[in-house]
């Protein structure tokens, strides 16, 4: 309802300020003459200018589903990472998490469901302590997409673990599909040979489109590695009968591709996601296991 209206001597201009709201369909103005400026409805305006603005139903409606979408996933995400937690405790193979759409199969038969497999070595690089509660093989492939996928993965769940955790890496080139996979393997079990494994497995995975000879020397060098004993290494047989070494315990212990994981014996096939990895570390490393 319009209080007030003040008028001036003609001649006069009157311009309009439309402001819709749900308060209020009036529309406010002012009537301008040479020297003076009446307004009409100034405590109208004035409240409509400060009504908060209304999310349309649509949006309200979509914003809800969205909520209840990712309450959802949420969900069940945490049923998932406990049901694998349950399946690794309890022994039943069945029920393990595999991740085989993120996973480069091998020409290998399938041989079920086993019993903990015995993988660890003494002598195969490693990170962490000996006596840790949860002690995770892996069996790579540095040409292995998937492997790569996991790489930075590992590296922060072992990371963030302390010594709650032992990393034993495990050689299994498919050499039937990645033709640098054997040579790359060969390089940095050399690296090894001079106390700078590690140093090299980054190097291969960060530069996995570069994994020519000329480029694995490159890396030699750039990681500080005496680099005739690395040439002499590569071209020693008793390198490559360690790879082969590592097949051969892969495939007794039913790896089909990679990357392969074994968390206290238990196996694990695929690029495990982030958030999956980090739970089951927690949850297995836990002293109370």
């Amino acid at each position: 309802m319009i209080r007030a209206i003040f008028f001036a001597p003609l001649p006069c201009t009157f311009i309009f300020f439309p402001l819709l709201s749900r308060r209020s369909a009036l529309v406010c103005g002012a009537v301008l003459t040479g020297s003076m400026i009446y307004f009409i409805q100034k405590d109208v305006c004035m409240e409509n200018a400060e009504a908060k603005p209304v999310i349309p139903k649509p949006l309200r409606v979509l914003f809800t589903t969205l909520g209840v979408l990712l309450a959802l996933f949420l969900l069940f995400f945490a049923w998932q990472v406990a049901s694998y937690y349950r399946a690794i405790q309890s022994g039943n193979l069945s029920a393990l998490p595999q991740f085989t759409n993120r996973f480069t199969r091998g020409n290998f038969a399938d041989k079920g469901a086993e019993a903990k497999a015995d993988v660890v070595t003494p002598d195969d690089p490693a990170l962490g302590e000996a006596g840790s509660p949860l002690t995770i093989v892996q069996f790579m492939d540095f040409e292995c997409p998937y492997s790569k996928e996991v790489f930075s993965t590992l590296r922060q769940v072992i990371s963030e673990s302390g010594s709650q955790v032992r990393l034993i890496v495990r050689d299994f080139p498919l050499d039937e599909i990645h033709s640098n996979a054997r040579r790359t393997a060969a390089a940095a079990n050399c690296a090894g040979e001079q106390g700078r494994y590690f140093q090299m497995y980054d190097k291969l995975f960060l530069n996995s489109d570069k994994l020519s000879e000329t480029d694995i020397l490159f890396y030699g060098q750039q990681i500080g590695l005496n680099m005739d004993a690395f040439r002499s290494c590569l071209a020693d047989p008793a390198t490559d009968s360690e790879i082969n070494d590592d097949i051969r315990a892969g495939t007794a212990a039913g790896i089909r591709g990679t990357p392969t994981f074994f968390f206290n014996g238990q196996k694990i096939e695929g690029a495990i996601p982030l958030p999956i990895f980090r739970e089951l570390v927690k949850s297995l490393s836990s002293p109370s296991n």
